[in-house]
């Protein structure tokens, strides 16, 4: 009878220590499971944040170069209309070396139209001008004319008559108005199809860098607009307008992207801050577009 029991007490025994293994089997399998859903949570949380952060460094980048694009194209083309108009053609047509282009019979009427022009935007346009290459002279809306001292040739919107075509120029503060300003020139050219001068306005970036300072993206995020050499056209650090890319800590990487001009996202460092960004061309200007924001906002 006693060895039964022994026997039955034994059994008992087995079959609650088999119990607990299995049940501790489970314990881990679950804690395992419940590890892998925990990782796999955070994963896909992380990629959401990312996925949405790039997507929203894209349409702020967009956005700014679809604003910059409208911004700068009635103006283009307002240089394009002037060079084809038959009255600047023929001033400058007329106008030899040696010339006083005041003392050419179209002068009124053109320095009426430049005028005229002007007043289309007085806020953004601060002069309107032609330039003619022979005659090595520049006339502008406010009656101002060069003197012999002006070279033409050396002025930077003198490179449109290389291109062919509409060109902005970089930035530069305007020596009257203290104010930051572009040129955007188109050649004039003869029968021939050879250009013989130019036609341009300068443009204040004012009401720009006005616009742009109500582009923010979260609590740090900014976006930045910069010519295709790197020259800052607008950053929220008033510093830095008109300065170049190149002169700040900034990896290469941001530098060649500019140059490439080719939409894309971009994990860059500056001054030792990680930050991510998405660069996009404006348009046909060479000019780009570039959102930002610290790593610490990305993640």
């Amino acid at each position: 009878m006693a060895k039964q029991e022994k026997t039955t007490v034994k059994k008992s025994t087995n079959k609650k220590g088999i119990g607990q293994q299995i049940q501790k089997q489970i314990g881990i399998s679950v804690t395992l499971v419940m590890a892998v859903i925990a990782v796999m949570s955070v994963l896909i949380v992380w990629n959401m944040v990312t996925t949405s952060n790039d997507t929203e460094l894209k349409l702020q980048s967009e956005s700014a170069s679809l604003m910059l694009e409208d911004f700068f194209s009635p103006f283009e083309r307002m240089t394009e209309q002037q060079a084809v108009n038959t009255e600047i053609k023929s001033i400058i047509n007329t106008t030899g070396a040696g010339t006083n282009i005041k003392k050419n019979i179209k002068y009124l009427s053109v320095l009426n139209n430049l005028q005229e022009t002007k007043k289309l935007d007085n806020s953004n346009i601060k002069a309107t001008w032609i330039a003619d290459i022979d005659a090595n002279v520049a006339t502008m809306s406010d009656g101002y004319t060069t003197d012999a001292d002006f070279d033409v040739a050396a002025r930077p919107w003198f490179a449109c008559t290389n291109t062919g075509k509409t060109i902005l120029t970089e930035p530069y503060v305007d020596e009257a108005s203290g104010e930051l300003v572009l040129s955007i020139a188109s050649p004039v050219k003869n029968a021939t199809g050879k250009a013989v001068g130019i036609s341009g306005m300068d443009v204040s970036l004012e009401s720009i860098i006005a616009v742009m300072d109500g582009y923010k993206i979260g609590d740090r995020g900014y976006v930045m607009l910069l010519t295709g050499n790197g020259n800052f056209i607008y950053h929220p650090d008033k510093e830095l307008l008109g300065t170049s890319m190149e002169e700040m800590n900034i990896t290469s990487n941001v530098i060649t992207a500019i140059r490439n001009k080719h939409a894309e996202l971009l994990k860059y460092t500056v001054d030792g801050e990680t930050k991510f960004g998405y660069l996009n061309p404006i348009g046909e200007t060479g000019f780009v577009a570039i959102s930002c924001i610290p790593s610490g906002q990305y993640y």
